[in-house]
């Protein structure tokens, strides 16, 4: 309420360039821009969840959902609603896993695997330069220096992208920190060999999530802001940067507790061990 009482405290204008999406003003918080407000508060739309009592679930998620809509990111507005979907299967999922005898596939895992393969094949597409609000563009400018630059295996560096708008002019500057999709990203970056080790890293992660509820729902975000972002950075430290060791965290700990659901493997009662070592396995 406070920040609607006195906009100029959180709310920035839109910008005025020909692929500027919105017009008034956007919800930007301690942020430079709604975009990245929106984008940080979708990937963390999970973790609340997780986080709160069930009755307070849904009135947090309309908090959450509102703050995005003023930020006026498009992207983070799909992250979230998908990543509420998601939320829903798990909490109904979770409660079958008490009553299995063995792991059992996640059925939210199809639609983890079809977002990841969206986010894959959607810059390598043929789209027009004002695809996607100037995004073809990019990706266009991307794929050609890849192909033509000195090492389609290492790729171009963390230098390449930012140099087309300082010495080349050929991008703007809201454009300059990615090339706008996560996958597109990895490999203008660091090549081949870079793209290789992201997508076992991401079948890991997405094998892991097959099991594992709380998992699928961290990445869910995640996985639709690769679409047209680069959550991920691989050249500096931003603010959704910390989404990728909380993935990792999670990721390293996948059981069946998660969301509350106690595992049904059942606890050895060798009285040879220590019963803390026993009641933890």
């Amino acid at each position: 309420l406070a920040t609607l009482a006195v906009k100029t405290t959180a709310f920035t204008p839109c910008g005025t360039d020909a692929y500027s999406k919105c017009s008034g003003d956007m919800l930007a918080g301690v942020l430079v821009t709604g975009n990245g407000l929106g984008l940080t508060l979708a990937a963390v739309l999970p973790f609340i969840l997780m986080a709160v009592r069930k009755t307070a679930s849904l009135p947090v998620a309309v908090l959450v959902l509102t703050e995005i809509y003023f930020s006026r990111s498009r992207t983070a507005l799909i992250a979230a609603v998908v990543t509420l979907v998601v939320w829903l299967i798990v909490t109904q999922f979770s409660r079958l896993l008490t009553s299995a005898k063995k792991r059992t596939p996640f059925p939210a895992l199809l639609l983890l695997m079809a977002l990841a393969t969206i986010g894959l094949v959607l810059p390598f597409m043929k789209w027009g330069d004002n695809s996607f609000t100037g995004r073809g563009y990019l990706w266009k400018l991307a794929l050609k220096q890849v192909k033509t630059g000195s090492s389609l295996l290492s790729g171009m560096g963390v230098r390449a992208w930012g140099d087309n708008f300082s010495q080349n002019n050929l991008i703007g500057r809201v454009a300059v920190y990615s090339v706008h999709n996560q996958w597109l990203e990895v490999l203008y970056v660091s090549g081949l060999l870079g793209m290789v080790l992201f997508v076992a890293l991401m079948g890991i992660l997405l094998a892991r999530a097959s099991v594992s509820p709380i998992l699928a729902l961290a990445l869910t975000p995640i996985l639709v802001e690769f679409f047209f972002e680069r959550p991920w950075s691989v050249t500096t430290v931003d603010w959704l940067s910390w989404s990728l060791p909380a993935i990792l965290i999670v990721s390293s700990s996948y059981n069946r507790e998660s969301l509350g659901v106690r595992s049904t493997k059942p606890i050895r009662s060798d009285v040879r061990r220590p019963v803390r070592l026993a009641a933890v396995e």
